[in-house]
């Protein structure tokens, strides 16, 4: 209600036109103007402005809700396909159509064209392209899909690594993949706070643990760079 209200009475109302007693009977004058206060606030409108900039930026929406990409994957297998293993294909339709309204109009172009690039016939000396491939050449080199639903290829381990220095790569690579994980939910939630601005003191409150909580995994992954610098440094150093 409020993100309407804000739309009909305030956005674009010059400052001096604003009224200054609630609209509707369900909220009180002094409820009114403290949203005007708060709406009129500098630091409230850049917020809002960056949360903006940050839902253009984003070609392609997920349709899992609150679930992780990996999270729907697993229901969806359970439920619907009944343990049959998906493509990385499948798994970009299942994750970016949403059930009221479908698919978003960059999301349909990019599942047309994997499906295109799939049943283009292979030539004589050509090598088929996996799904996973074909997403890959679909999305743009910096979506993180792949990576997000378990699919992306991992880096081979040289021969000469330990088997510790492997087991601490995992590690590393687990950390990175909760990072990621963060990182989403964080812009998750303040693009939720501007749409239920009574609920953004404490969705505030978990940004800023789930910052901390970023910052808090940065410096662990950094930890285990330096502490694995070191073990290559010991094994390649001859006695």
């Amino acid at each position: 209600m409020r993100y309407r209200l804000k739309q009909k009475y305030f956005d674009g109302v010059p400052a001096n036109q604003v009224r200054t007693t609630s609209p509707c009977s369900s909220m009180t004058d002094e409820q009114w103007r403290k949203l005007v206060d708060m709406w009129s606030n500098p630091k409230h409108k850049e917020k809002c402005a960056k949360l903006k900039q940050n839902r253009e930026n984003v070609k392609f929406h997920q349709s899992t809700g609150s679930r992780s990409y990996i999270a729907a994957a697993y229901i969806a297998k359970q439920e619907k396909y009944k343990d049959t293993e998906l493509t990385a294909i499948d798994l970009f339709k299942l994750t970016h159509c949403s059930k009221t309204k479908g698919f978003s109009d960059d999301a349909k172009k990019a599942a047309d064209d994997m499906e295109a690039i799939l049943r283009r016939p292979v030539h004589e000396g050509e090598q088929e392209m996996t799904c996973t491939d074909i997403v890959a050449q679909v999305l743009t080199k910096s979506n993180t899909f792949l990576r997000n639903v378990g699919l992306q290829q991992p880096i081979a381990a040289p021969k000469s690594i330990s088997p510790q220095m492997q087991e601490l790569q995992a590690q590393l690579e687990a950390e990175t993949e909760e990072s990621v994980g963060l990182r989403q939910k964080v812009q998750r939630l303040e693009a939720q706070a501007e749409e239920s601005e009574a609920k953004a003191q404490k969705q505030d409150e978990e940004i800023e643990n789930l910052k901390k909580a970023i910052t808090d995994t940065q410096n662990l992954i950094r930890q285990m760079i330096a502490f694995g610098q070191t073990q290559v440094t010991h094994q390649t150093t001859p006695p």
